[in-house]
């Protein structure tokens, strides 16, 4: 313990972070560096509301996942990762109160903006805020390490609800299936190059199915956001 306050203290004044704890550390037990999580003091301000600058979407989802960890407590459903992007979007979507075609795409593309960095829309939105939702969702959502309701289904819904909507659904899922088979890659190479001793701690998890559950979700939803424009425009 004496050391990761060491460590906390060491990182609080070069990069102004602190470590807390994720979501399924054991109170009462030895807590260990791997049972943290680094976050910036910046990002707290807006979790707690010291910063209320941001997109509004993100103190939007900031209350959701408050409000809802008091009624699930720490027994989220397995596919909350719908629950929390519908609402993103339906939330985007009603600030302009119009279903036009800009409308639902300029929602969907803030919504995968803000839920995480991609070669797609770039980090701007997502550490300009963004990464505020992550940190609360991993401190509310997963209730062991590994569990497959991890913010990234969030991002795979999303994403998959995009491709469905500006394309169509072999498109998206091909993009899905894509995006799995080089994570698989990159885990194999992360193994290969961990026995020279070099180490890529945040990439390759390898071939995900839950991934692909999740994008399948996204896809249906797209589709139902593509039916919904269709019907305001008639």
């Amino acid at each position: 313990m004496k050391q990761l306050l060491k460590t906390t203290k060491e990182e609080q004044e070069k990069e102004k972070v602190v470590r807390i704890l994720k979501s399924w550390t054991k109170l009462g037990s030895v807590i260990k560096k791997q049972d943290t999580r680094r976050i910036s003091l910046s990002t707290l301000d807006i979790i707690n509301r010291k910063d209320t600058s941001k997109n509004p979407l993100i103190y939007q989802s900031l209350d959701k996942l408050t409000l809802d960890y008091q009624k699930y407590k720490d027994n989220f459903p397995q596919d909350y990762y719908v629950e929390l992007g519908k609402y993103m979007v339906e939330s985007a979507i009603s600030q302009n109160k119009n279903e036009n075609l800009i409308n639902i795409l300029s929602s969907l593309i803030i919504c995968c903006k803000l839920i995480t960095e991609s070669l797609l829309f770039g980090n701007k939105e997502y550490f300009n805020g963004g990464i505020a939702i992550f940190h609360l969702y991993e401190s509310y959502v997963p209730r062991f390490d590994g569990d497959a309701n991890g913010l990234d289904k969030v991002s795979h819904f999303l994403f998959g609800a995009f491709g469905a909507f500006v394309a169509n659904d072999a498109i998206s899922r091909k993009i899905g299936i894509g995006n799995e088979m080089v994570d698989s890659l990159l885990l194999e190479a992360k193994t290969l190059l961990s026995e020279y001793g070099i180490k890529f701690e945040d990439y390759g998890t390898g071939f995900d199915e839950e991934d692909i559950e999740a994008n399948e979700g996204g896809i249906k939803y797209g589709n139902e956001l593509r039916m919904r424009y269709k019907g305001a425009k008639q």
